[in-house]
């Protein structure tokens, strides 16, 4: 059994504390975490033996801190430009799980595309799979106005426009949020 301490709460360096459990010899897994680290937050692994690997990555601006090989880190953004830390663990048995967390507020990337060259008024927008790892807990699609030529079907991360009329303007926006905040992109 791991034991985590708290004292990095006790002395407010860390505003939030998770547990990462569940992971056994015989059957690799990870449990829960925050959708979203939006400030200085303790995580830790328990349920496996002190010798189990452990390795911590990052990518963007998120901060690891108590060593890469720890059991229990801190993490925390950096800066205004989002970031992941990444979990690996490999048992003394070979077995391999890992766990992306997310560390800052969402930043939505889109693309737009016809769904058919033969139907040029009906456009397919989707969100990016980088945007979609963000933990988004809501997804919200908009058109701006009052246009009767124009229709949104959201499916969630994707949605279709359908335009009845050639050479109508469409304007919209995409809201997402996480668990640190909300982006709101408005559609060019």
């Amino acid at each position: 059994m791991f034991y985590m301490s708290y004292q990095l709460l006790r002395e407010h360096l860390a505003d939030e504390a998770y547990i990462i459990y569940d992971l056994a010899p015989e059957q690799v897994s990870i449990g829960k975490t925050p959708s979203a680290i939006c400030s200085a937050t303790q995580v830790a692994v328990t349920g496996i033996a002190s010798t189990t690997h452990v390795a911590w990555s990052k990518e963007g601006s998120a901060r690891i801190t108590a060593g890469q090989n720890s059991h229990t880190v801190t993490i925390e953004p950096t800066g205004t430009t989002p970031g992941m830390a990444t979990l690996q663990v490999t048992t003394t048995s070979g077995q391999k799980a890992s766990r992306n967390l997310w560390v800052g507020a969402p930043v939505l990337d889109y693309t737009v595309e016809p769904v058919d060259p033969k139907t040029p008024n009906v456009r397919h927008i989707r969100i990016n799979q980088d945007s979609i790892t963000q933990g988004l807990t809501e997804v919200q699609w908009l058109l701006s106005g009052r246009n009767p030529h124009a229709t949104l079907r959201a499916l969630n991360d994707r949605a279709l426009i359908t335009i009845s009329e050639p050479n109508t303007r469409v304007y919209g926006s995409i809201k997402a949020k996480n668990g640190c905040g909300e982006k709101n992109v408005f559609l060019k």
